[in-house]
């Protein structure tokens, strides 16, 4: 069963120099000592009078410090530099995971590099799937194996398997996911897009559209891939269940939209 958690927030004994990029693409620096309740006081229109109505910001760049006094002597000496040294700051944090961001009321301010997030204790959301069976008759939480990591029970696993979540992932896409690509090595060179139910995308001369199905796990989708030719239907596997456990019914609606506008092929699974 997945449960869903907040991983851990800013430290109120760390100092923090940030840099903005509002929406209208210029950058803002400042520095704070609760770098979530600042990023929710600039998307409030309650933070700098730079930033207000230049909204919604998202954090393009931190450092975190011991002190204030060494995050207001680094704010001086970045608000110094000319914006092509500014982007070349920006450019020395990208890289590797990308992890989303929160601001306190929990609004997304953009994606951070996984080492940063988790070096300076930056909100973010996070989920853990943890599996209840039993060995050698007792009954227990099996737990997924990861490195460095402190074990849970003797005899057990060490830690569950664990997703960050970005914003419309749901915890058991987010777990599983990262899960897979852990196994084969790949999560740390894997940028990770993720997608709502109903949202559709374009990749080349192709769209694709996600289609809520209902299966044996939840938060199945049918893919609905629009060609030059026609639309391509996919459903992969599915089971129209009236009475689902979790989610919405089979999107017997939009089905029948797509097949009234014509479909070139269906793809099915059965």
């Amino acid at each position: 069963m997945p449960i869903f958690d907040r991983d851990h927030a800013d430290s109120p004994e760390k100092a923090y120099v940030y840099i903005l990029r509002c929406a209208d693409g210029t950058l803002y620096c400042g520095w704070t000592n609760d770098l979530a309740a600042r990023l929710d006081a600039h998307n409030s229109g309650k933070g700098a009078k730079y930033t207000r109505g230049r909204g919604p910001v998202e954090l393009a760049y931190s450092e975190m410090f011991d002190t204030q006094s060494e995050a207001m002597h680094r704010e001086a000496e970045i608000k110094k530099l000319t914006r092509p040294q500014k982007q070349a700051l920006l450019d020395s944090q990208t890289g590797g995971e990308m992890l989303t961001v929160y601001d306190a009321a929990d609004r997304p301010c953009g994606a951070r590099p996984r080492r940063i997030v988790h070096a300076q204790g930056l909100r973010h959301h996070v989920c853990h799937l943890w599996v209840v069976g039993m060995r050698d008759g007792v009954r227990g939480i099996w737990l997924q194996k990861r490195q460095n990591d402190r074990p849970l029970y003797p005899g057990f696993y060490d830690l569950t398997a664990t997703g960050h979540m970005d914003p419309g992932e749901t915890p058991l896409t987010a777990a599983l996911v990262e899960l897979k690509l852990e196994e084969f090595d790949l999560l740390y060179n894997t940028q990770i897009f993720t997608k709502k139910t109903g949202s559709v995308f374009r990749l080349g001369c192709f769209t694709v559209e996600f289609i809520h199905v209902n299966h044996s796990i939840p938060d199945a989708v049918a893919l609905a891939i629009g060609t030059p030719l026609g639309t391509v239907i996919h459903t992969g596997d599915f089971k129209i269940d009236v009475t689902p456990i979790s989610g919405g019914m089979f999107d017997i609606a939009r089905f029948g939209q797509l097949g009234n506008d014509g479909v070139l092929a269906l793809l099915a699974v059965i």
